[in-house]
């Protein structure tokens, strides 16, 4: 089905400066996002209402939802600590703790677990009575003659079911290319060989494709478990900086950002761009959905012609 896109609204107030990370609740009823002025906010859906509102004296940097449940998200911030949001029906309960030496760029829940990257840390941990204790800490890449003398700086994590149903998790580097570590033991099982380098990634719905933010061209798309290529999506490369890259529709569609304030949309089939989500020109994507103008776009996909509809929302 032909799908169009349109805004359905703006989320402006209660930001002041860029959004660095936006995440939809597993029911799609909340969007929580994260701000360089180091606000964390809770939005209802259906009405664009500003439910809560988490103020750090740090840029929170990244953001997610604390498994199936949409009562919980966590929030990492630029001096290392992790911030736990639990929401009420009345009120916002908020507790952290230190994590890291250096800013919480990237969380990930899977499980039982909280996964968070900072710079070249990869940390593990699993909540007990209520608090969240270090389970393990994964191993550094190795490294080869091209690029041992080059930063080790973490990207993404993504959990993943592997072989037999079994939890497996992803961690993309900047210049260290795909490693997948075990679940239970967490030694490293295998690394995937992706050439280039890393910005951002997405797994696809299910587990057998990896999109992945190449920093030059656009964004590229390689088999999981082969690293073989699929194909590509360019895109204009104004500066050498990150941009979003997201499967959507199932993993159907892929959706990545630029700096020229576009999101595109491509279909994963044809190859073909389906459709353009405008920004301000001045606006420089910095997460799905969020931009440095300060505001959230939520968009929604609806058909051309009549037919089921189809909802998603960034």
């Amino acid at each position: 089905m032909t799908l169009k896109y349109v805004e359905l609204f703006r989320l402006g107030r209660g930001r002041t400066t860029g959004v660095s990370a936006v995440a939809f609740s597993s029911q799609g009823n909340f969007v929580a996002t994260a701000g360089l002025d180091g606000k964390a906010c809770i939005w209802d859906i259906a009405d664009c209402t500003l439910l809560h509102m988490f103020s750090s004296a740090v840029p929170i940097l990244s953001l997610t939802w604390a498994g199936e449940g949409e009562d919980s998200v966590i929030c990492g911030l630029k001096d290392g600590t992790i911030a736990c949001l639990m929401v009420t029906q009345l009120d916002l309960i908020v507790k952290g703790f230190w994590a890291h030496t250096y800013p919480v760029e990237c969380l990930s829940v899977g499980d039982a677990f909280l996964t968070s990257g900072a710079l070249e840390e990869v940390r593990v941990w699993r909540q007990r009575a209520g608090d969240w204790h270090r389970e393990a800490e994964l191993q550094t890449p190795p490294k080869t003659s091209f690029n041992r003398c080059l930063q080790v700086v973490v990207t993404s994590i993504h959990w993943i079911n592997g072989s037999r149903g079994r939890q497996q998790l992803v961690v993309t580097y900047l210049n260290h290319g795909v490693h997948i570590f075990n679940a239970i033991t967490w030694e490293q099982i295998r690394s995937v060989p992706i050439p280039g380098q890393i910005a951002d990634a997405s797994i696809s719905h299910a587990a057998d494709l990896i999109a992945i933010s190449n920093v030059i061209t656009g964004f590229d798309v390689y088999a999981l478990e082969s690293g073989a290529a699929i194909c590509s999506f360019g895109h204009t490369v104004d500066e050498y900086r990150k941009v979003p890259v997201l499967f959507v529709h199932r993993s159907h569609a892929l959706i990545g950002g630029n700096l020229r304030g576009n999101v595109h949309l491509w279909d994963m089939e044809s190859g073909l761009k389906i459709h353009s989500l405008v920004h301000s020109t001045k606006d420089e994507i910095l997460a799905l959905g969020g931009s440095s103008d300060s505001a959230l776009v939520v968009w929604k996909a609806e058909p051309l012609v009549p037919g089921p509809e189809i909802c998603n929302q960034y």
